[in-house]
């Protein structure tokens, strides 16, 4: 089939530039409407800022009218940054009376690993506990005792989540009701003997003297931790509010030979 163009090149450029022109004009005018819409959005978002910036000047300024009608201001202030320094710094330190109240009622032995404490000493620097004991039993209930000490575990909560009780071996076993477990000596340390010796007691018994050593898990005595407990393969579990120490826990240091003639 043969096809004629019936029109002139003239009149197809025009319509052409038309078509063209037709294009610019639409994109100008959707390029016009988005810019009208940022100015407007922009105005709005700058105004509102605007408003809020003056109600919170307003509100400060209130806050300030008040407190400069607070008597004795300055007291008050200086009395309240007293109390946050006291209670960061009882944070920072340790809740020594743990020593005495949970754990050594804890990892005492008894029975066939009776030991008894003459002395207890804490390094809040390193964290390290010496404890000096003595034993009717022997050697095998020193080794006894320091097995307890080394499986022994601290049962807690951490701070804002206690509940007022204990957590028991399933909950923290299972990170139940939020409780958390941890050993009692602090990771990868060891119970170390640092001096055993035989010596007489008051009744002229032979007993053995010794000197054990750990170093306490970062969270035994700290004050972030709540609900505090500490159980030992040798007892039940001694709680916070364990405050009675049994008499037997501490006795008299035994003399060796030398000391009881005066020597």
């Amino acid at each position: 089939m043969i096809q004629i163009n019936l029109i002139p090149d003239v009149k197809r450029d025009l319509l052409r530039a038309q078509a063209v022109r037709n294009f610019v004009i639409f994109v100008s005018m959707i390029a016009g409407i988005i810019s009208i819409a940022v100015v407007v959005i922009a105005s709005a978002t700058f105004g509102g800022m605007l408003v809020l910036t003056g109600i919170n000047e307003n509100n400060i300024k209130t806050k300030f009218d008040e407190l400069s009608k607070t008597r004795d201001l300055n007291e008050t202030i200086i009395v309240q940054s007293q109390l946050n320094e006291i209670s960061n710094i009882r944070k920072a330190s340790p809740n020594t009376s743990r020593i005495l109240r949970q754990i050594l009622t804890a990892i005492q032995t008894t029975g066939s690993n009776e030991v008894s404490f003459s002395s207890v000493k804490y390094d809040p620097a390193t964290r390290n506990l010496t404890i000096e004991g003595q034993s009717l039993i022997g050697f095998s209930a020193l080794e006894g005792f320091k097995k307890t000490i080394q499986d022994s575990k601290i049962f807690y909560r951490e701070q804002g989540k206690a509940k007022g009780v204990s957590c028991t071996v399933d909950e923290a076993t299972n990170g139940k009701n939020d409780c958390l477990m941890t050993s009692l000596v602090a990771d990868d340390g060891e119970v170390i003997t640092k001096e055993s010796s035989m010596a007489k007691n008051d009744a002229g018994q032979d007993v053995l003297r010794f000197s054990v050593n750990f170093v306490l898990n970062e969270v035994a005595l700290s004050f972030e931790t709540k609900d505090f407990a500490v159980k030992s393969p040798a007892k039940k579990e001694v709680t916070d509010s364990k405050t009675i120490i049994s008499d037997d826990v501490f006795t008299v240091k035994a003399s060796d030979e030398g000391e009881k003639n005066g020597r």
